[in-house]
């Protein structure tokens, strides 16, 4: 097991969707209520900067001790603070949870790999918005 201060960690660095690092919930509901199948593709589009964050941060390396706690910090721009960080967190955490399965980082993403979750945000006056995600293994 890793020490707690030297915890694999997936940055995700870059503005995808306008400001921000992804969308959030309403952003994801708002899109499937336009056209029901366009939830995969949405969920596809946002998922490829999160596998290429994946493979430039982990190199390959795999879960070999779960279950497994996400420690996720967000860093968003202060300007038009009005998101939900509920809604933030929830769909980051569908499509970051479901890209580390794609990528080979855990098996799956159900409860016997993943055991809990935190989520910290903190607020930019300015600069590029990014998303940090530390990966504990419990097992």
């Amino acid at each position: 097991m890793i020490k707690k201060d030297r915890l694999p960690k997936i940055t995700i660095r870059g503005a995808y969707f306008g400001n921000r690092t992804l969308p959030s919930l309403n952003d994801y509901l708002a899109e499937v209520g336009k056209n029901p199948k366009a939830g995969n593709r949405f969920k596809s589009d946002y998922q490829k900067p999160i596998i290429s964050a994946i493979r430039r941060c982990l190199r390959g390396w795999k879960v070999t001790h779960p279950p497994v706690i996400l420690h996720y910090k967000y860093y968003e721009i202060k300007k038009g603070k009005r998101r939900d960080i509920s809604n933030i967190h929830a769909l980051c955490a569908k499509f970051a949870e479901d890209a580390m399965q794609l990528a080979g980082t855990i098996e799956n993403d159900n409860p016997d790999w993943i055991c809990g979750f935190t989520a910290d945000f903190e607020w930019l006056d300015k600069g590029e918005p990014y998303i940090e995600i530390e990966i504990e293994e419990r097992g």
